[in-house]
């Protein structure tokens, strides 16, 4: 069986294709600011066109509702396929109080981490044009969320400029100290958050009475990779949950 999940964030489209054999093959992103019925159609086909006529369903998750309907559009277009827009009241592993405002990529992070963590408690940090923490008790009750801005957003408030953010070289500083502009913002944004969020962690874990396994999912979770901060860094974490989800609502798809 296979189950193509698609994450419609506020910066990125993301997709990716899962096979019950073989897990998930690949995962592309597209942006969504560019993105139409065409672009999408041709970033679908980047799977293989057997795949394309495999597929049981869709999971879509979206949080930029003004680009909901071009993606659906797309969907159904390409695949012949049910679709399985999610909501927080979908069926699924966690405990049923969750709140409707929560984000479904949130919401997906939850249950993806949930289903890692086999009963533990855990926290999931995405690294998306938010920068998001997710916390799950090991019981499966959601205990809380925290936002923040995300690390792009804060360089590019910082340089006041976009495209002059592809001159600096953005990775793990060596030194709090920095000398140059470049590693100046190294420290302050990079490592800065790396306090962020080893600080906020350890508050959450407080407050929850609970020692969580952390999760690392998004697009520039690699820079902490070195840091042993987190349990898993998974790109694939949110797609994982849309993926969970369709596997327990799959009476209900249509």
């Amino acid at each position: 069986m296979f189950i193509f999940a698609v994450d419609i964030g506020n910066s990125t489209i993301a997709a990716g294709l899962y096979s019950s054999k073989e897990g998930w093959t690949n995962m592309e992103k597209i942006s969504t600011k560019t993105s139409s019925t065409a672009s999408l159609e041709e970033f679908f086909s980047r799977w293989a066109p057997e795949a394309r006529k495999s597929v049981h369903c869709v999971s879509l998750s979206t949080v930029a509702p003004h680009v909901t309907s071009v993606v659906e559009r797309a969907i159904n277009s390409y695949f012949d396929c049910p679709v399985l827009t999610v909501t927080t009241k979908l069926q699924s592993p966690l405990q049923k109080d969750i709140s409707e405002t929560m984000g479904t990529d949130l919401f997906a992070n939850a249950v993806s981490a949930y289903n890692k963590t086999k009963g533990h408690a855990s926290i999931t940090v995405d690294f998306g044009t938010a920068l998001s923490f997710t916390a799950v008790r090991g019981d499966g009750k959601i205990a809380g969320v925290s936002l923040g801005l995300g690390i792009k957003p804060s360089l590019e408030a910082l340089v006041g400029n976009a495209a002059l953010l592809n001159s600096f070289n953005l990775e793990y500083p060596k030194s709090a100290l920095g000398t140059t502009d470049e590693t100046a913002l190294q420290s302050g944004v990079v490592l800065g958050n790396y306090h962020l969020i080893r600080g906020l962690c350890l508050q959450m874990q407080e407050e929850m009475n609970e020692e969580c396994m952390l999760y690392a999912t998004g697009g520039n979770s690699l820079l902490y990779s070195k840091t042993k901060l987190f349990t898993q860094i998974d790109h694939f974490h949110t797609l994982d949950g849309l993926r969970i989800l369709a596997e327990y609502n799959h009476q209900n798809i249509s």
